[in-house]
């Protein structure tokens, strides 16, 4: 079984009294009967951090560790790899990386870990180790395309364009109907600036997946970047049309709709966006510019605020 340190699961405040040392080494106790381990291991922490040499949360934390090992052991592979997918699927990509990394010690030939722990680094920014593991698998399993896809997306992260756009291309190879592959290999050629390029590779991603709604985003920005205003819209109300959700998309269109001039419309779009997503930072910046264009000093000021 694999544990994760949450913060949410941490204690407030971390400071303890004497007094309410014994509650919370019963709290930690009941949490453990429940099989609560993050939540348990967070007590005997914060007790341990107020009064070190405490000797049941001492033991206590003990225990869970020779808790974990022994479940670690008891547990199929497949099962383990499942677990990692979970913590995956919540973003967790600390947690996997570091059960991954001792995994693929432990089970150097299941490629399923190697994959795994190859997704959690490049999520981490840990691009090195990423195409390590991305490397691992293919000798394991040369026949994957989605490693290679992956794998093209962290070379085009590390600024290396002609090795990416290599392994989008073995990925097609693969399988031609990758559609995901097309569209990173989009991303990686307009980063090259070669729009001609990215707009062939997103219009046939689409063509195999007509309800791709980032290669509707991904084409209208370079279409934006060609001057291209009308058709880069049209691209973004396609994506909007499928993911009224896609708050990048409004932001997007936007941008577009402030260099067409106009202003009120992309203000609508901009707010569109902040509403489905509140913290959108570049939204507030681009809106910020848009009013700035308009005169409206002080509200272009509250928006950079």
């Amino acid at each position: 079984m694999l544990y994760l340190l949450n913060s949410s699961n941490i204690l407030r405040p971390v400071f303890l009294i004497k007094h309410s040392v014994e509650q919370t080494l019963r709290k930690a106790t009941s949490h453990v009967k429940n099989d609560e381990i993050v939540e348990a291991k967070n007590l005997y922490q914060v007790i341990l951090k107020n009064f070190p040499k405490n000797l049941r949360a001492q033991e206590g934390l003990a225990k869970l560790k020779e808790t974990k090992q022994n479940n670690n052991l008891q547990n199929s592979p497949e099962q383990i790899f499942y677990q990692l997918i979970y913590h995956y699927k919540k973003k967790e990509f600390a947690v996997v990386f570091n059960e991954a990394k001792t995994l693929t010690t432990k089970f150097p030939k299941m490629f399923t870990f190697w994959n795994i722990l190859g997704a959690s680094a490049q999520k981490l920014g840990k691009l090195d180790e990423a195409i390590d593991a991305y490397h691992k698998v293919i000798l394991l399993r040369p026949d994957l395309a989605e490693v290679y896809s992956n794998m093209g997306v962290a070379l085009k992260d590390q600024g290396k364009f002609d090795d990416a756009i290599e392994a989008h291309q073995k990925a097609i190879d693969l399988n031609p109907n990758y559609a995901e592959a097309y569209n990173n290999m989009g991303n990686t050629y307009k980063n090259q600036c070669k729009f001609d390029d990215a707009i062939k590779a997103y219009k046939k991603a689409l063509s195999l997946k007509p309800d791709y709604t980032e290669s509707y985003n991904n084409l209208g920005v370079v279409l934006k970047e060609q001057g291209k205003l009308g058709e880069a819209i049209e691209a973004y109300k396609k994506a909007i049309s499928l993911n009224f959700y896609f708050a990048e998309a409004y932001n997007n269109m936007g941008v577009a709709l402030q260099d067409q001039g106009k202003f009120d419309e992309a203000i609508e779009t901009y707010q569109k966006a902040l509403a489905l997503k509140p913290d959108y930072a570049e939204a507030y910046s681009n809106m910020g510019n848009t009013l700035l264009d308009q005169g409206k000093l002080d509200q272009a000021i509250e928006n950079y605020k």
